[in-house]
């Protein structure tokens, strides 16, 4: 599997470059902004926008948050409201358990990213969530 990319715009002169963990991105597409790590480009009109977090070991995750963990450990949720989102993914080989800080995905309390490069996109309606 690629290596995923990170895109940044310079707010200033609106120049597109390489980011690094911890830059934020941004797409005004949910389908660009799902992978906008492996996109060339950025979309021009932004309403939406991610910030890469790395993590190895237990995270809270906040709202717009892009968590790409290594190791096996838990990312909670942020506590679920109308236009709260945020991604997890897996880029190691352990076990990354998502658990929601409230409300259910399909019924459930967590899941589990168990496989290496799998990842979720999750948004809330104000009290559960949905996969993106």
């Amino acid at each position: 599997m690629a290596q995923k990319r990170i895109l940044k715009r310079d707010a200033s002169t609106g120049r597109i470059s390489e980011g690094v963990s911890g830059d934020t991105y941004f797409s005004s597409d949910p389908s660009v902004a799902s992978d906008l790590a492996t996109k060339n480009y950025v979309d021009s009109q932004i309403t939406s926008k991610y910030t890469v977090v790395s993590k190895t070991t237990t995270y809270t995750a906040v709202s717009y948050d892009d968590v790409w963990c290594n190791g096996t450990f838990t990312v909670t949720s942020p506590s679920p409201a109308t236009n709260v989102r945020f991604k997890v993914a897996n880029e190691g080989t352990g076990a990354i358990t998502v658990s929601f800080a409230s409300g259910t995905f399909k019924g459930n309390s967590s899941m589990i990213l168990g496989t290496q490069y799998s990842s979720v996109e999750l948004s809330s309606d104000g009290t559960n969530w949905q996969a993106e």
